[in-house]
Parts: C-alpha cells; sequence; structure tokens
C-alpha cells in the first residue's frame, strides 16, 4: 500500500471527488493519524447539504416502491446526466402531484375491495344449499337489517353507506315504499343507524320474501366487486403509464443522489483551508499511477500530490496506524480469504494465511470425510450453490465443491463408494484396518501444521521488527525449539524401542531454550535499554517464567494430541457405515425387505453426509482456528474498502 496526499483547489474539489469515486481505488483516512499538525485545519462542513441530498433520497425511494420500480435495476455502466438538487427536488413535486393521486384512489379501491370480498364470503355462507339469512345470527360480522323506507328517501340512503362496504338491496315496492335489505359490516354499525334516521327507515322482521335471497345478494355484490376490480385495473394502467413515463428520469436520479451522498461522505475526510482541501488515503501500488493520472486530467495539473510507501511511515513503522489490507490471492482461493476474514483480518505487512488455510483445511476435510459417492453429492450441490447470485452464496457454494472434491480424492485412497468397500481396491489403505497408523498420521500432521504457524509467526515477527516477540513469544524461536526438541526425542524414544535418553541430550535439546527463556528479562533490555530487567522483582519474574514453562509445554500437548481426532473422524465414517449396513442386513430377509433396506441406505447415507458433514467442517475450522492460526495470527487489521460505486 501507498499512501497518497493531494492538495486540490476548492474550484476542482467536485470533479476530484467525482473522479476518486468513478476510479473506485482510495481508500480515505484521517490525515490527522500520520500527520497531527492537520488538527488545526478545518474540516468540510456537509451537514446542511448531506440533510438535503438525504431528504430527496427518502423521497425518491418512496415514490420508486410506490411505481414498483427497483433501485438495483440501476446499471453501474449507465451514464449520469448530471443534475443539481433543486432541480430534483422540483421534478420529484411534479411526479407526486402526478402519482400520489393515483397511488391514493387506487389504495382506497383496494380497501374497499377487500371489505367487499369479506362482506361477499359471508353471504355466501347462506347459500350453498339455499340456506335463510338470518339478521339476527351472533356468528357473523355482518350487520343486516329489513325495512322499508319512502322511494325518494332511497338516494339519502345510498349517499350515507356509499363511503362503506355495503350492500343495498331492494325487493319490493308498494305505495310509495320500498322493502330494503341493507348489509354493512358491525364495525360500520352506527353509519347504518344514521342513514336509517335520516332516511325515517322503519325497521321491520324479516318478511318471507327475504329469507331467501342470498343468491340475489351475491350477484349484486359481484357486480359491485368486478365493477372494483375493472376500476382498479384501469387506475393500474395509469400508473404503468406514469412508471415508463418517469423510469428513465427516476433511475438517472437514483444514481446522482448515490454519487452525491457518497462524495458527501467522501469529503467528510477532507482538510480545507480558505482554497485549498487536502486530500489523503491508501492505494496498492500497482495502481497509484491511475489515481495520479485521474487526478492529474480533471484539475489540468493544478494539484499536488505526494505518494509515501506505508512502510516508511514512521506512525505505521510505530503500529499507531493501521495500514488497511486487500487480500490477493489466485481465483481458486478467493472462497477460503471468506473463512480467514471470519476468524479476523490480518494486518498489514504479515503473511497472508489463506493458502495455507486451504491447503490444510481440504487434506483434513477429506482425510475425515473420504467417501467417493458422498464427495460426489456435495460436488453437485457446490456447483448449485456457486452459481447463485448472491456473493456469499456463491463463496460458500465454491468451498462445498471444493470439498466434495477433497472428499472424491480421499475416497479413492480409501476404496470407499457410498460406503461399499468390494467396487474398487483403495489406492492407499482402509481406515478401519490401520488404526494405529491412521492415529500416528494424525499426530505428525499435527506437529507439520503447529511448526507451519511457528514458522509463519517467526516471519512476521521479524518482518515487523519486533525482535522480542519472534524470540520470546509462546510460538516464538524459543518456544519452537522447546517444542521440536520435546517433538525430536519422543520420536527417539519410539523409532529406538527401549533406548535411555541420556541427560546431556535432554539438557542440549530442552535445557539450553528453557534457561534461555528464564534469561528473558536481561536479553530484552539488549533490544529495549529502557526496560526494567525485572518489573515486579525477582520471585514474580521467576514465578512468570515458571508458569510460562508450564503453559508452553502443557499447550503444545493439547494442540499436537488435538489432531487425533482427525483420525477418530475419518473411523467415525466408516463406522457410520458399518451400522447402517448392518441395519439393512436386519431387514433385508423380512417382508417387504428390499423396499426397507433401499429406504434405510437413502436415509442412513442422507443422514451421514448432513450430520457428519457439518461436524467435520466445525471439527476441520476449530483445528486451523485455534491449533494453527493462535500460533501466528495477528487480528485487528483493517479491511480495503475503497470509495466506489455499487
Amino acid at each position: 500500500m501507498e499512501q497518497i496526499s493531494m492538495i486540490i483547489f476548492d474550484t476542482d474539489i467536485d470533479a476530484v471527488t467525482d473522479e476518486i469515486i468513478k476510479l473506485g481505488i482510495l481508500h480515505l483516512m484521517d490525515i490527522t493519524e500520520i500527520a497531527p499538525w492537520t488538527e488545526d485545519l478545518e474540516s468540510a462542513k456537509v451537514d446542511q447539504i448531506q440533510q438535503k441530498y438525504s431528504e430527496l433520497s427518502k423521497r425518491l425511494k418512496v415514490i420508486t416502491r410506490r411505481l414498483g420500480l427497483e433501485e438495483k435495476l440501476v446499471k453501474v455502466t449507465q451514464k449520469i446526466k448530471t443534475v443539481g438538487a433543486d432541480e430534483i427536488e422540483k421534478t420529484m413535486d411534479r411526479i407526486e402531484a402526478d402519482v400520489n393521486p393515483l397511488i391514493l384512489e387506487r389504495d382506497t379501491k383496494h380497501e374497499e375491495l377487500k371489505s367487499q370480498q369479506k362482506i361477499f364470503n359471508q353471504v355466501k355462507l347462506f347459500t350453498p344449499l339455499d340456506l335463510k339469512i338470518d339478521t339476527r345470527t351472533r356468528y357473523t360480522f355482518l350487520e343486516m337489517v329489513t325495512g322499508h323506507a319512502e322511494e325518494k328517501n332511497l338516494s339519502i340512503i345510498k349517499k350515507e353507506l356509499e363511503p362503506i362496504p355495503s350492500v343495498i338491496m331492494p325487493f319490493r315496492t308498494t305505495e310509495g315504499k320500498v322493502m330494503l335489505l341493507l348489509i354493512v359490516l358491525k364495525k360500520d354499525r352506527v353509519v347504518l343507524e344514521k342513514a336509517m334516521r335520516e332516511s325515517s327507515f322503519e325497521k321491520l322482521e324479516v318478511p318471507e320474501e327475504t329469507t331467501r335471497i342470498a343468491g340475489d345478494v351475491q350477484k349484486q355484490m359481484k357486480k359491485k366487486i368486478t365493477k372494483l376490480q375493472k376500476e382498479i385495473g384501469d387506475i393500474e394502467l395509469k400508473v404503468q403509464d406514469e412508471k415508463y413515463r418517469f423510469y428513465p428520469l427516476l433511475l438517472n436520479f437514483i444514481k446522482v443522489l448515490k454519487a452525491k451522498q457518497m462524495s458527501i461522505r467522501a469529503k467528510i475526510y477532507f482538510k480545507k483551508t480558505e482554497r485549498t482541501y487536502l486530500i489523503s488515503g491508501w492505494v496498492p501500488k500497482n495502481k497509484r499511477r491511475n489515481l495520479i493520472k485521474g487526478i492529474q486530467r480533471v484539475t489540468e495539473n493544478r494539484c499536488y500530490i505526494k505518494e509515501v510507501e506505508a512502510e516508511k511511515i514512521e506512525a505505521v513503522r510505530k503500529g499507531k496506524v493501521n495500514v488497511p489490507v486487500q487480500f490477493s490471492n489466485p481465483s481458486f482461493l478467493k472462497p477460503f480469504e471468506f473463512l480467514t476474514s471470519t476468524f479476523g483480518m490480518p494486518k498489514y505487512n504479515v503473511i497472508d494465511p489463506t493458502i495455507f488455510l486451504a491447503i490444510t483445511f481440504l487434506i483434513m476435510f477429506g482425510a475425515m470425510f473420504g467417501d467417493v459417492g458422498h464427495g460426489l453429492i456435495l460436488g453437485l450441490l457446490g456447483i448449485f450453490l456457486a452459481r447463485q447470485k448472491k456473493p456469499v452464496t456463491a463463496k460458500i457454494g465454491a468451498l462445498v465443491l471444493y470439498c466434495g472434491v477433497s472428499s472424491i480424492i480421499f475416497g479413492v485412497l480409501y476404496g470407499s463408494y457410498f460406503g461399499m468397500e468390494e467396487i474398487l481396491p483403495p489406492l492407499w489403505m482402509r481406515p478401519m484396518h490401520n488404526i494405529m497408523h491412521l492415529i500416528a498420521l494424525a499426530i505428525f500432521w499435527g506437529i507439520a501444521v503447529i511448526s507451519i504457524g511457528i514458522i509463519i509467526n517467526l516471519i512476521n515477527a521479524f518482518r515487523s521488527r519486533d525482535f522480542v516477540k519472534g524470540l520470546f513469544d509462546k510460538a516464538g524461536l524459543i518456544g519452537g525449539l522447546i517444542y521440536w526438541g520435546a517433538v525430536g526425542l519422543v520420536i527417539k524414544m519410539f523409532v529406538a524401542k527401549g533406548i535411555v535418553l541420556k541427560p546431556a541430550l535432554v539438557i542440549g535439546v530442552i535445557g539450553i531454550p528453557v534457561i534461555l527463556l528464564f534469561f528473558k528479562g536481561p536479553i530484552i533490555k539488549l533490544f529495549k535499554p529502557g526496560e526494567r530487567v525485572f518489573p515486579g522483582g525477582v520471585f514474580s519474574y521467576v514465578l512468570d517464567t515458571v508458569v510460562e514453562l508450564v503453559e508452553i509445554f502443557i499447550g503444545y500437548l493439547a494442540n499436537t494430541i488435538s489432531f487425533v481426532r482427525i483420525a477418530a473422524f475419518c473411523l467415525a465414517h466408516a463406522g457410520l457405515f458399518i451400522a447402517v449396513f448392518s441395519l439393512v442386513d436386519i431387514v433385508k430377509q423380512r417382508p417387504g425387505g428390499i423396499f426397507y433396506s433401499i429406504l434405510i441406505l437413502i436415509l442412513g447415507n442422507a443422514l451421514i453426509i448432513t450430520l457428519e458433514g457439518l461436524i467435520v467442517t466445525i471439527q476441520g475450522l476449530r483445528l486451523e482456528y485455534y491449533e494453527f492460526f493462535s500460533k501466528f495470527f495477528m487480528g485487528g487489521g483493517k479491511e480495503y474498502r475503497p470509495l466506489k460505486m455499487g
């Protein structure tokens, strides 16, 4: 990474900000982190304009949602037509004036239709067998009354009930009076009573002829519902017309507002004088020329640009500034970056452990889950997930695919095909026939992985010039020498059975590193003259060192033994197959045995793939994170996030 600082005239600041966003390679930083004197400079004032664009953006989201437009329809490559905030606001006022009445009318009609359908569904309950309407029933949410009113007052009833869902069913007219059946929702009873008062409606008992008119009511309501549906359809067509009319404008506004808001957020990092702005950030070395050329072009060389390698900045060397980190791996390893970052973001200028994680995890997964058939199913599942549009799902799919391939490879080595070991002979060994050999291999694998972790820790420490950490860390040089010495002595005892280790050999291999650890204080003083040799006194110093030694021995022993779980889960995988096939042998001789045998095989394999596949993944990650990463991983890094659109 390189740190870039730019001094730009205020007349060019908008063009420069737009260019930075367009290039998408500058990770903005607070310049005061490396240049404390800049604290005296003013920050760019963006509060008012930020609030204005935020309000416009909220209004735009409401409009696009109402019109059924999605922001994701905006293409990154779409050319932006520059417009100001005032023009956007005026245009949105015009759009809202045209669209909002239609939307309000549509929503009102929808509510009315919903209520009418509720009434219709209630009325339908009376008609399947030509049942009678009982206006006094307690088991409905409808309020139904019958009676008569002056024919001239019918318009009053219609007017009063028009705002609410209602049915007005006239069925007889005599001497200027009309007999009516009125239906409303119970919640609108007050409106109904008012209509009855206004029209001098006389409530009567249900006449005989009204007890079988539910079918007529349904016909009337069907017409009303059909009419409402048609009206809603007509309004929808008008809304669609408005949608396509304003489509280009709205999409451009979305893009403009995103760019403006991003520009405002960027300016928060800027420092300013009376006529200039100071901009600072991080950029990858291989992209710095693109940034410099872009800034020089838009300012017509009216700018001052300074670039400094991160390693040459004093604040970085002292660890006061956290330089952003960008993974740089081939495409094959990209999914494994997800696993690395899940544990933590590595700090700048240390070894990226992704490649080591990828290799060791796949080997361990395949060793614990080795079966050609199961690996094939995982691979197919991985291909399906990898083809999904969501980036996280696609990464997980790629990981599942790689794990499936590893399982297939180890399945061939074990000679296991859906648990059946008679199809082809193994290219290596059968786990259940070589248990002790498998355990020994798991332990040696653990020794190798832990050793790689110690070596990476040493390299990281010396690259960051932290020699004290490189020497005296638990996974430092002295801790590593103690571990390797102890491992060598144990191996020598097992290879040369019955041999008695000579004290001189033990002292030479383990004793010398232990003695060096006890002299940690005086040695540290050589690197840091200002440090005290025994900060808490001699007794406390000796006690702390003894405790540290015990932690080293116990910790490394536990780390190494932990890898035995690779052999254990490999054997468990084979053992589960034995259990499944045993159940098949039990049921196949019984009635329907073939069917039940096939069913047990399918369910058994599904259970093994799902349950053990999940467990093996968790155990593999546990070995990576706690036995491997714990030796060297220095988290707390900051992800490289350049300012860019999309």
